[in-house]
């Protein structure tokens, strides 16, 4: 009984994996790094886009080639480590697979079929990409938070990408536009949305928060974020993070939990009193009514947005719409929205009834290796991008936050080797839950 001694760790902290005696040498580290930073420009708009276009539009394509050519130097790097020699974690990628399988089939009945199989596709490399870098990481480090570490390293090099990008492109390393039909003044970075600058600053926050950098480098990139979240104006996100580093501190404080879970309570109850309170009745124009707009109460009219999608859902709860057809049914109707603002919503308008269920099982799943093994940043990133995707479509659409909640979930996750053969099968909730802790990443 236990587990095979090959998949057994001679240092403490590596993810269940015997590491090579020799040291990752500096310039071994610089490619995971590079490709990793590849992978997540490759999210990022580098030119405008016609939102109705195919498929195989310039700006799509350069999308695709960078996010093959980072996935490619991955699983280079990882052959080269011996990393392909690594048992894999193989639940998630098996429900993305099928999401992704029964995405590209959408393509029958979408209104732009190479949309819908190029966006599948994506998503798909998206998967392979998260599922390599957790298995190079796994194989090449013997320090508990490297992952963490790496992507928030990558997180900063993305920002300097960005600010040079946006000099070359605005003439200013940072530049605001203003928003006719929201009325707001907000930063923008290359041709990206500030709601997609927000939830890259976000999880980079969540990233350094938990991360072994230097104080000093870790105030300061902390800090540079959280300044660019704010600039982004994106409300959401900015409440999301909130909630993610705040159980990020429960998680870290134990003894002092229910103290600080108090005072979260009491905060999130007395400002929802005065939310609620201030949409009911006329306010003097102050600092709280400033920070509230006229169409709180609509969420800057996404509610009538969902009351539109649920009439169209209901003539095709089956099948839906297409994968990424969003766009073909919302835009003449409300000119701003190019997906429902709503990943929940989205899935069920564009896959019907199979893709809400894969949905639901990725999401159980996800709660299911959060609450056994604790990781820390696991619970993090998914509380993130799961209370962000009631306002904007994050998860199952191939992005940063998709990419990194994958990322961090497979590398939390024990694979499904580590658990054993069909003669030596361990079962049990307690059993696997220790097996996680133990021979994969660990709480942090």
């Amino acid at each position: 009984m236990g587990i095979p001694m090959r998949y057994r760790s001679p240092r403490t902290g590596v993810g269940g994996c015997a590491i090579p005696a020799d040291r990752y040498s500096s310039t071994s580290r610089l490619i995971p790094l590079s490709s990793l930073t590849l992978v997540i420009i490759a999210f990022i708009p580098m030119g405008k886009a016609d939102p109705l276009s195919g498929g195989l539009s310039t700006h799509r394509l350069l999308e695709i080639g960078l996010l093959l050519l980072g996935t490619g130097i991955i699983v280079v790097h990882a052959a080269g480590r011996q990393a392909l020699d690594v048992p894999f974690e193989k639940r998630a990628f098996a429900l993305l697979s099928l999401f992704t399988l029964w995405a590209a089939l959408s393509a029958l009945w979408s209104p732009n079929s190479m949309l819908s199989v190029a966006k599948a596709c994506e998503l798909w490399l998206t998967a392979v990409a998260a599922l390599f870098t957790a298995s190079v990481l796994r194989r090449s480090f013997a320090s508990r938070t490297a992952l963490i570490h790496t992507l928030a390293l990558v997180f900063v090099v993305t920002l300097g990408v960005l600010v040079l990008a946006n000099t070359a492109i605005h003439g200013s390393p940072f530049s605001f536009m203003y928003e006719e039909f929201s009325g707001r003044t907000r930063l923008y970075l290359a041709y990206e949305h500030p709601l997609g600058i927000g939830d890259l600053s976000a999880l980079a926050m969540i990233c350094i928060f938990d991360s072994d950098l230097r104080k000093v480098i870790k105030v300061v990139s902390f800090s540079a974020f959280s300044i660019i979240l704010i600039l982004t104006d994106s409300r959401a996100a900015l409440a999301a993070v909130a909630a993610a580093l705040f159980s990020m501190l429960l998680m870290r404080s134990k003894g002092k939990g229910l103290l600080i879970l108090a005072a979260i309570t009491s905060g999130v109850l007395i400002a929802g009193f005065l939310y609620s309170d201030s949409l009911r009745q006329e306010r003097p124009r102050g600092s709280l009514d400033a920070s509230i707009r006229e169409d709180a109460d609509t969420l800057n009219g996404r509610t009538d947005l969902w009351r539109y999608a649920w009439e169209l859902i209901q003539e095709r709860p089956f099948c839906g719409y297409g994968y990424y057809s969003t766009r073909f049914y919302t835009l003449r109707e409300f000119p701003w929205a190019g997906a429902m603002h709503n990943a929940y919503i989205e899935t069920q308008f564009t896959l019907g009834l199979p893709g809400s269920v894969l949905f639901l099982l990725f999401t159980a799943y996800v709660a299911s290796v959060a609450r056994r093994t604790r990781c820390r940043f696991l619970v993090g990133t998914a509380l993130y991008c799961y209370i962000e995707s009631f306002i904007n479509p994050l998860l199952f659409t191939p992005g940063v936050p998709m990419f990194i909640l994958l990322v961090s979930l497979m590398n939390a996750a024990p694979p499904v080797e580590w658990i054993g053969s069909s003669a030596d099968r361990i079962r049990g909730g307690r059993r696997f839950g220790r097996l996680a802790r133990d021979y994969s990443m660990p709480p942090h």
